[in-house]
């Protein structure tokens, strides 16, 4: 695809025809829409280490955000602790350049920010436009970003009346608005629930639907899903984020795990991740979108299946080709992070997009191979805590702004094992 036309054909058109019929539809240069929305890690918490990375952003006349009195991307309402605030539907009163702002103390720059500045890095030649806002609320449960939140809950509320503020002032200026992602760091208020991934595809939905009422475009909203890594339990709510993942994939939908987040920077309290730890996730979600684009698919490194191969030996077909990695960005794990119910493990070899797990008894015991699901027990989180794995794509994609290579890191996953 030719980089000059990747922001608009991120819309799926360079144009976009409204009401009538086609041929008679008066035709509008396209605005892409990009939303972040989940809670603390999609608002950018990083703790008293929080800081902004850069406040004048380059590409002049193509990144953009919503104008209210705050000028941040946050419109003004950065939150922790499952606050939510009412924003006002006079409060967006135009558009004005994208600037990088603290929301608080504990706001810095956020991954949003990163995304869409990639986006144009990648393309530097081209002249779309992008509107980027974050009605992300920090400690928000999924089930109070839907459009039926309890009582005092305004996210999907603040969502809407945004983008309807923006849609009036694009289309002012004979454009399109076209809402095309949503980026989501969402889960640990929402810790063991074996539906959140099912959940935030509702929550996606909701969007979607309320969206393309009031900018009237027929595109879908993709919504990429990080998996919160930093958990305490089984896991069970980021392996069902990666489950909503697979399911997509299969029925050729609109909601995508971006991957674990074992891998970027932590704060000290190992929840939060430090300010470059969002921009480098930023960057991901880029790329993320980029294969979007231009695949109409995103996939993670995952395992495909596993199966008892011999008498003391298990196979995991992955995604993709992958190597373990004890010295790059991950704290070192025993057996990279992998654990069996039913077995032990005794030593893994990955051989291109195969991982061999040798057992110490009998392979056909094991009823699961468990990824990166080992990990906080009690409080506090700590370094060599975090669930993870060491293992990683052995291809790049590309470099991040500190000039280290971007892979894709294993997904907290649970396989079950065939005979």
């Amino acid at each position: 695809m030719n980089r000059r036309h990747l922001l608009l054909s991120v819309a799926g058109l360079a144009t976009v025809a409204r009401a009538g019929s086609l041929m008679a539809a008066p035709v509008h240069p396209v605005v892409l829409g990009v939303i972040e929305y989940g809670q603390s890690n999609s608002e950018a918490q990083a703790g008293k280490q929080a800081r902004l990375l850069r406040t004048d952003y380059p590409f002049a006349g193509r990144l953009w955000m919503p104008r209210t009195d705050a000028e941040n991307v946050w419109l003004g309402m950065a939150t922790t602790g499952g606050r939510s605030y009412e924003l006002a539907e006079d409060a967006v009163t135009g558009l004005m350049p994208l600037r990088g702002a603290m929301g608080s103390a504990s706001h810095g720059t956020t991954a949003g920010e990163s995304m869409v500045l990639r986006l144009c890095e990648d393309d530097p030649d081209g002249d779309g436009s992008i509107v980027l806002f974050n009605a992300a609320e920090g400690g928000q449960s999924i089930s109070n970003l839907g459009k039926n939140p309890k009582a005092g809950h305004f996210a999907f509320q603040n969502l809407m009346r945004t983008v309807k503020a923006v849609n009036t002032a694009v289309q002012a200026e004979g454009k399109a608005y076209v809402v095309r992602v949503l980026l989501t760091a969402q889960g640990e208020s929402n810790a063991e629930d074996t539906q959140l991934g099912a959940k935030q595809e509702t929550v996606r939905h909701e969007v979607e639907t309320a969206i393309q009422a009031l900018t009237g475009q027929s595109e879908a909203v993709w919504m990429l899903s990080v998996q919160p890594s930093s958990f305490f339990g089984e896991g069970k709510e980021v392996c069902a984020i990666l489950a909503e993942h697979e399911r997509s994939i299969a029925k050729g939908g609109a909601f995508f795990c971006l991957g674990p987040t074992y891998n970027f920077p932590f704060y000290s309290d190992f929840l939060h991740h430090t300010s470059p730890g969002h921009d480098m996730r930023g960057e991901l979600y880029a790329i993320a979108y980029e294969s979007l684009v231009k695949n109409g698919h995103w996939e993670v490194l995952r395992g495909l299946g596993a199966q008892v191969q011999g008498p003391s030996q298990i196979v995991v077909t992955l995604t993709e080709p992958a190597q373990i990695d004890t010295k790059g960005p991950v704290y070192p794990v025993q057996h990279a992070g992998i654990t069996l119910t039913g077995g032990e493990v005794e030593a893994i070899t990955l051989k291109g997009d195969k991982l061999l797990i040798t057992t110490k008894g009998a392979a056909a015991a094991v009823t699961q191979v468990r990824l990166g699901l080992q990990g906080h027990g009690e409080k506090p989180r700590t370094a060599d805590k975090v669930p993870r794995t060491n293992i990683r794509s052995v291809k790049t994609y590309g470099a991040y702004r500190d000039g280290s290579p971007i892979h894709k890191w294993f997904c907290h996953q649970v396989l079950a094992v065939k005979p």
